[in-house]
């Protein structure tokens, strides 16, 4: 089948990228061929140092977008399938007035249509004037997988469709490190967090002294005293850092995902508490809700960060948890 990825492929973003990536590669191993749709995500204004920003940070995305992500199209109207997902594709949030084309409403009615660990982004819908055309678009969907235990509420008790709840993409794949360069192992505490308050800053020292470990922020180009900034680096950098950690602190969903994958000690945090039900709902599914804290201050008191995680027990989880996932979309493709 010739099948068509809605997601934000464009994002700079190493989660946005990376999860992109497990999908097209999942579906390729199963010989369909993939592209991605090119839609438009909204026409938010930003600032000029935001806009300068983002050109600096493309650079750290282009190579691995050229490289290792499908073609974008810009003509997908042909195709026979359309897999939705994953990433916040269904949060209005974040596609503004163009939500619907992120539900299909473009889509040609004969064609196949699938929701692949799709997320609401939100553990409730707060969208209520756009429900009567989200229901409408959802009830065309031939399967419907989403991400967390509350998207499975939201379309069961909001919209009223079957729907299932599957892994993110990123837990499909068993192996990166075709990736990237592996760096040494060193005694690092790798942080990948989006608000650099100085409070988070302190209490990041603190743990690094309370574990004896040189503190790492990725994403940042200022000087902190006991802290080593890397700032922007490339996808492959970015997960070879990951991987030669001894312990992560993140508020990110997909770093914390590798971390896991990685099979790391970490906590996490939430970067928006009301989005911290995509972080909870897979630590609750491997076992793990105890690496999950409000604050870096809180873990910073806790017992958890000397505590080590048994991976024996969660790979048996992610494994279960990965078949079932694959069943599903083995299935969904299948049938139609």
């Amino acid at each position: 089948m010739k099948i068509s990825i809605i997601t934000f492929h464009e994002a700079n973003n190493y989660g946005a990228v990376l999860q992109c990536y497990a999908l097209a590669e999942t579906l390729k191993s199963l010989n369909h061929s993939v592209e991605l749709a090119d839609l438009p995500l909204h026409g938010k204004a930003i600032s000029f140092r935001a806009e300068m920003r983002n050109k600096v940070l493309s650079r750290a995305f282009s190579h691995f977008k050229a490289n290792y992500l499908p073609t974008v199209s810009n003509d997908n109207t042909k195709n026979d399938a359309y897999v939705f997902g994953s990433d916040q594709v269904w949060n209005p949030q974040i596609t503004k007035a163009n939500y619907h084309l992120y539900f299909g409403s473009w889509v040609n009615s004969e064609a196949t249509r699938i929701a692949y660990a799709a997320s609401f982004g939100l553990s409730t819908w707060e969208f209520p004037e756009y429900s009567q055309e989200v229901k409408k678009q959802l009830e065309n969907f031939d399967a419907i997988g989403v991400r967390e235990t509350s998207a499975v509420e939201i379309c069961n008790n909001t919209f009223a469709v079957k729907s299932e709840q599957v892994v993110d993409p990123t837990l499909l794949l068993t192996d990166y490190s075709h990736l990237f360069t592996k760096r040494k192992k060193t005694n690092s505490l790798v942080c990948y967090i989006f608000g650099k308050e100085k409070d988070k800053m302190d209490n990041i020292r603190k743990i690094g002294n309370k574990c004896n470990l040189q503190p790492i922020l990725l994403n940042d180009m200022r000087f902190r005293k006991g802290i080593k900034s890397v700032p922007f680096p490339a996808v492959a950098k970015w997960l070879s850092y990951l991987e030669a950690s001894e312990f992560v602190i993140t508020d990110s969903f997909h770093c914390m995902v590798f971390s896991i994958l990685f099979k790391k000690n970490f906590i996490a945090i939430p970067a928006v508490p009301e989005r911290a039900g995509r972080m909870l709902s897979l630590l609750d599914c491997l076992g793990l809700k105890s690496r999950f804290f409000n604050s870096i201050d809180e873990a910073s008191e806790s017992a958890v960060l000397i505590e080590k995680i048994d991976y024996t027990i969660v790979d048996d989880k992610i494994k279960s948890l990965r078949e079932s996932s694959l069943s599903f979309l083995k299935s969904a493709l299948e049938s139609n």
